[in-house]
């Protein structure tokens, strides 16, 4: 059954893949050709489809793009998924901007948008550089890309800029093929430069580089270069024009430093490193390359690859070097292998990106994870709170022993650490406490736990983390509030086997961080803290509740003249900047949480207003960092928690812990939250119902006792979605 609106219910069939290339079947595309491949692995269900076919192997059928029309319903497409810009908007037929500017190499013949109109399929996509991607784009088409993709995912930081929802996915590199050989030291050493022909690629540079190096090394040239070979004095070169990629791994086998020369192109832009660069380093060369996007969001310089300038003096320099200092040089390509190896990974890219076009989404509707991907289990590297996902279910793990490390600070932090330590001593494990200035590792070898678990950790020392973990301890770290600080968070993640995060979006940064057992784990609340009175005397009438930030100053000005009128307080700090609200005195109180128990005015008020933190800092992170808060505010669980009726700005992923309009209500702007108000202060026995409904259900699946569950379940039981 499909609503006019395109979602399928919950009562549809499994969702079915369609892959959308240009030409295909074909080898010399790359890592298209190759995560096609590893697609088909993952979900051999999945169609392919090609708007010019090609007929190197392949191990499913390829459809001509022209069939697309008669197969899509009959065979039950439900997604589709394409690489590069120009190919996705001209199967959307949106290849003209308002401005009527033609999306450079689009193809107005291939449009199936009255298709993906009428049936409602879901459209995924790829923007890679190149494919219409280029410097002087137009915002408008990458808007349109946004608009019209569930899910948009890019290696390139203009993308993640113009389109927020973009996740950050690099080029995929198929390390089972080009696998790592280790080198020896052979006169003369091997130099590899692999490329298509094109200006930016910067032909005259090597010339002029390998014009100036002696008999020690030997050039391999890759590519449609044979008009360019002129340029070349020195005669120890061999051409190989353009091989097909079992020919290039041989040539890598026995290549010891791979050279890139590329400089800025206004007209074209190129990933950094180059996916032919990326097969050369997981075959164990040693990349030297120039790095014309200054991009270092990945690759270390001098640990996994050797960066030089656009002049032949550099690359000469560090040529030399490699040769004289061979071992070390070598070491260089071996870290950068591995990190290909680790981040490049086709399977497991492929895994992220089938886990994010189809795991959140089905899920909403209603299916288990078993039905989400009966083809392939979602990968494990990346649990996402599914609905109904993290409630909990009787542990049947052996109980364990538990080395806590406390945050340094106390505050909320203490309250924290004291939820989740009354859940794993709920759940029967032994619970022994440290300060983070204390020495853990000394008391983890005498005790041996079976788990270090980390809260906040930006005060325990990682050498602390890393030689627990060297005593074949688990390790794990929990971070909350990790969208303000992630410069400190990013550095801290690889050091621990489990990374748990309250900011969903967080999930694949750290994963690209190298992390690999990542999970969302949003906060709960501790039973011990929480009550709900049924029998309540109310003193206020309305309470703004939280921190003074811009967007609470904001909401509550122009709320001002009417809550005049009611009786309202104002807790939270900060108050003195409610300047509005001094005119009335008499009507409205400002209250610091210094000054008061919050919880007791919470409950001594018949509405709470929990407005969220504001849309400009976060805007702010997000420009900086990438990130986006989905993550629901803490706050939010716990007033609920106390049985108080709130009305709350819709946000990220409320309505996966409270049923919005049943167990909490919510507003999306001030004249909403107006009229709520003066609805439910009318109507007594709605507002009771809701507040009690929330009650129940955070006691019921959002307690600290059912995180700590999910925790444990997470590390020691084997992956749930495996077969």
């Amino acid at each position: 059954m499909l609503h006019n609106n395109g979602m399928h219910t919950s009562n549809s069939p499994a969702r079915r893949l369609a892959v959308i290339d240009t030409n295909f079947p074909w080898k010399q595309s790359g890592f298209r050709y190759w995560e096609n491949v590893e697609i088909w692995k993952q979900r051999p269900d999945t169609l392919f489809f090609a708007t010019k076919l090609y007929y190197d192997d392949f191990p499913a059928k390829v459809h001509d793009i022209r069939s697309f029309g008669a197969m899509a319903e009959r065979e039950g497409i439900t997604d589709i998924y394409c690489v590069f810009l120009n190919h996705l908007l001209s199967l959307l037929g949106e290849i003209r901007s308002s401005e009527g500017t033609m999306m450079p190499g689009a193809n107005p013949l291939v449009s199936i948008r009255n298709l993906i109109d009428d049936l409602g399929i879901r459209v995924h996509a790829m923007l890679y550089p190149g494919g219409g991607l280029m410097p002087g784009t137009e915002e408008e088409f990458l808007n349109i890309a946004g608009s019209h993709c569930e899910t948009v995912f890019t290696n390139i930081q203009e993308v993640r800029k113009s389109i927020s929802k973009s996740v950050y996915m690099p080029v995929v590199i198929n390390t089972d093929f080009y696998t790592f050989t280790a080198k020896e030291k052979t006169v003369p050493l091997q130099i590899t430069f692999c490329t298509y022909k094109a200006v930016r690629k910067n032909f005259p540079l090597l010339a002029d580089i390998f014009n100036r190096i002696d008999e020690r090394f030997q050039l391999n040239i890759i590519g449609d270069w044979e008009t360019e070979l002129h340029l070349l004095k020195n005669s120890n070169y061999t051409f190989y024009e353009k091989l097909n990629p079992e020919q290039i791994k041989e040539i890598y086998e026995h290549t010891h430093i791979f050279l890139y020369c590329g400089i800025a192109d206004p007209y074209t832009l190129d990933g950094f490193p180059t996916t032919s660069a990326c097969d050369a380093m997981a075959s164990g060369c040693l990349l030297i390359t120039t790095n014309p996007r200054n991009d270092h969001s990945l690759l270390i310089d001098r640990q996994e690859y050797i960066e030089a300038s656009d002049s032949a003096d550099s690359f000469l320099r560090h040529i030399n070097w490699a040769y004289e200092n061979f071992d070390e040089a070598m070491r260089i390509a071996e870290a950068g292998a591995k990190k290909i190896r680790e981040h490049f990974n086709a399977a497991h890219i492929v895994d992220r990106k089938l886990a994010l076009i189809f795991g959140v989404q089905q899920a909403d509707q209603g299916l288990t994870v078993k039905e989400i991907n009966e083809k392939k289990p979602l990968v494990p590297i990346i649990q996402t709170f599914l609905k109904g996902g993290l409630s909990g279910r009787p542990g049947d793990f052996t109980l364990k022993r538990i080395l806590f490390i406390h945050p340094l600070y106390g505050g909320i932090y203490k309250v924290i650490s004291e939820g989740i330590i009354e859940g794993f001593r709920g759940l029967g494990a032994d619970v022994l406490e440290l300060q983070p200035k204390e020495n853990a590792a000394d008391l983890a070898a005498k005790i041996k736990p079976d788990l270090l678990f980390v809260l906040l950790g930006d005060s325990f020392p990682v050498q602390q983390a890393r030689a627990i973990a060297e005593m074949g301890i688990k390790t794990a770290i929990w971070f909350i509030d990790d969208l303000y600080y992630p410069d400190v968070t990013m550095k801290l993640a690889p050091y621990y086997d489990y990374v748990f995060t309250q900011e969903k979006s967080s999930v694949t940064d750290y994963y690209m961080a190298g992390c690999r057992n990542v999970h969302y784990m949003p906060l709960g609340i501790s039973t011990q803290y929480f009550s709900r009175e049924e029998d309540v005397s109310f003193t206020h009438d309305v309470c703004i509740l939280g921190t003074a930030g811009k967007s609470r100053l904001d909401i509550a000005a122009k709320l001002a003249p009417y809550l005049a009128e009611k009786k309202a307080v104002i807790a939270g700090t900060g108050g003195e900047d409610f300047y509005q609200y001094k005119l009335y005195p008499d009507k409205v109180r400002i209250e610091a949480f210094s000054q008061s128990d919050p919880s007791q005015v919470m409950k001594e008020s018949k509405i709470v207003i929990n407005h969220h933190g504001s849309q400009e800092e976060t805007d702010l992170l997000r420009e900086i960092q990438q990130f986006s808060d989905l993550s629901s505010n803490p706050g939010t669980l716990g007033i609920s928690a106390y049985g108080v009726f709130q009305l709350t700005d819709k946000k990220g992923e409320l309505s996966r812990f409270l049923e919005i309009g049943s167990e909490i209500e919510t507003y999306s702007s001030s004249e909403e939250l107006i009229a709520k108000i003066e609805y439910y202060l009318k109507h007594e026995k709605e507002r009771t119902k809701i507040a009690k409904k929330g009650h129940e259900r955070i006691f019921k699946e959002h307690s600290y006792y059912r995180r700590a569950m999910t925790i444990l379940d997470m590390i020691f039981k084997p992956d749930p979605f495996s077969e």
